[in-house]
């Protein structure tokens, strides 16, 4: 997945990995992001992604569309009040300058530099 435009994430491509389950769609599949040290607050050092849509709130409504939709959201819009990191959930609300200095840095060294 590529960063969205006006993020820090922008210019680079993060990778991810989707698993389904037998009982799909009335279980959530499981998304793993596979790039490696990602430097972002709603995803954890193991790479689970933390969004309600791919969790306790899944219902057979949705689909791997609104999955894929959700975690290109948390690049846009990060959430700090459902941080699987708090330090970095902090840096983003304490501060901003800081925060994207790091997710910029982070890209460099671990993500996919795509073409822009």
């Amino acid at each position: 997945m590529a960063g969205p435009k006006n993020s820090p994430y922008y210019g680079y491509m993060f990778k991810f990995e989707i698993t389904f389950p037998k009982n799909y769609p009335l279980e959530s599949p499981k998304v793993k992001c596979n790039t490696e040290n990602i430097y972002h607050m709603n995803i954890n050092t193991n790479g689970d992604v933390c969004v309600s849509s791919i969790g306790n709130q899944w219902n057979d409504a949705q689909n791997i569309s609104s999955v894929l939709l959700s975690i290109f959201i948390i690049f846009s819009k990060p959430n700090p009040d459902s941080p699987h990191r708090k330090n970095i959930a902090d840096l983003y609300q304490n501060n901003y300058l800081e925060y994207e200095k790091n997710v910029k840095e982070n890209c460099e060294k671990y993500a996919i530099k795509i073409m822009q």
